[in-house]
C-alpha cells in the first residue's frame, strides 16, 4: 500500500484495476514527481526563499527614488525668488 504524498490517500488493490500504478487515484499526482517537502508542509514551516531578497531589492529601489526626489528638489528648487517650480513653469497659468 502506498501513500500520496499530496493528498495523504492511501492507495487500495482495487485502485489497480482503472488507475496506473504509478498515479494517486484520489488526486491523480504522478508518484515519482510529487514533492512531499513542499505539498504537506505548512505554510509557516516552509523555509524562507526568495522573499527576504526581494524585500531587500523593493527597500533600496524606495531609497533611491527618495534620494533621486531630494536631489531633484535641491538642484532645481534653489531658485532666485525662493519659489520651486521643479521647471514645470509651462504648466502655470497667467493670472491677470
Amino acid at each position: 500500500m502506498r501513500e500520496c504524498p499530496k493528498c495523504g490517500h492511501v492507495r487500495r488493490q482495487e485502485d489497480d484495476g482503472f488507475v496506473p500504478a504509478e498515479e494517486c487515484p484520489k488526486c491523480g499526482v504522478i508518484y515519482s514527481r510529487a514533492r512531499p517537502d513542499v505539498s504537506l508542509q505548512p505554510y509557516s514551516n516552509r523555509p524562507a526563499g526568495k522573499g527576504i531578497g526581494e524585500t531587500i531589492k523593493f527597500v533600496l529601489l524606495i531609497a533611491l527614488v527618495l534620494i533621486g526626489f531630494y536631489l531633484w528638489t535641491h538642484y532645481y528648487g534653489s531658485s532666485a525668488e525662493g519659489k520651486s517650480t521643479f521647471g514645470l513653469e509651462f504648466l502655470m497659468v497667467p493670472r491677470g
